[in-house]
């Protein structure tokens, strides 16, 4: 009798612990399957976050240095070429020291020369050493044989929004220190064929009717836009486009709460 009451009880672990084994699987099969769908480190939110950092920065040195914002397009009082602030911002991470030169025989400077065109020769040298602030990751993930158009690896999709009322009204826009917390400088568009090196940005007029300004900033992974105090944002599809255009003007930000209309549809940070 020891032997039978022995035998059923291990006959019973047995079948308990295989229960948990399946029950444990399915449970870390879930979890697999959830934590795929999180943002991760190659997720694309996690990346454009990363590229508002980037530009953030390159923002607040220029300020510091010039004790206002570039202007989205300077032109060169001799030359008459202009310039876009994405090659301040590229300056400024080469004063930060993140870029630094390339060793080769050749001309070695990292400078942006603007005396010259955008495109000439001498400047496109440096085309690689900034393109990694202003990508998109769509063109890395481009499966081979399929084509993004005009894209290319030296494409920009960070652009600034210009016009009456926003940041960048003025040939000298003001110092981040004088524009409301939650205004929009910069926003991450969808399609772009504009040259990070080249001016080009958009304008408070194109941003005027609601389904445009939807169809130009709506991606995969939501709304990227960048704030004057520094804040950059990921949101959701389903933030109200009405309520992120409110954000785009100076008075816009003071009326608005961001925190309160924004802040519920915020995936990143």
């Amino acid at each position: 009798m020891p032997c039978k009451r022995t035998t059923g009880l291990t006959c019973r672990r047995v079948i308990v612990a295989l229960a948990c084994i399946v029950v444990i699987g399915a449970v870390v099969g879930y979890l697999v399957v959830w934590v795929e769908g999180l943002p991760g480190p190659h997720h694309g939110a996690y990346l454009a976050f990363g590229s508002l950092h980037n530009i953030r920065e390159g923002f607040r040195d220029y300020d510091e240095a010039h004790g206002h914002l570039p202007p989205t397009t300077t032109t060169d009082a001799k030359s008459g070429e202009r310039s876009s602030w994405r090659i301040e911002v590229y300056q400024s991470h080469v004063h930060l020291g993140f870029i630094t030169a390339p060793k080769t025989n050749g001309n070695d400077s990292i400078d942006y020369d603007r005396h010259k065109a955008w495109n000439d020769p001498d400047n496109l040298r440096l085309q690689g050493l900034g393109a990694w602030l202003f990508r998109y990751t769509q063109v890395d993930a481009c499966p081979p044989g399929q084509s993004m158009g005009k894209a290319s690896i030296y494409t920009t999709y960070y652009k600034a929004i210009t016009g009456p009322s926003t940041a960048f009204d003025s040939a000298k826009p003001p110092s981040l220190k004088e524009l409301p917390n939650a205004l929009i400088l910069v926003a991450r568009v969808e399609h772009s064929d504009t040259h990070w090196m080249e001016p080009g940005d958009l304008s408070i007029e194109q941003l005027a009717p609601p389904e445009e300004t939807k169809r130009l900033l709506l991606g995969k992974d939501g709304y990227v836009v960048l704030f004057a105090d520094g804040e950059g944002w990921v949101l959701s599809g389903k933030t109200p486009i009405l309520d992120l255009c409110k954000f785009f003007t100076i008075e816009g930000a003071k009326q608005s709460d961001r925190e309160q209309i924004l802040g519920p549809y915020r995936v990143l940070p």
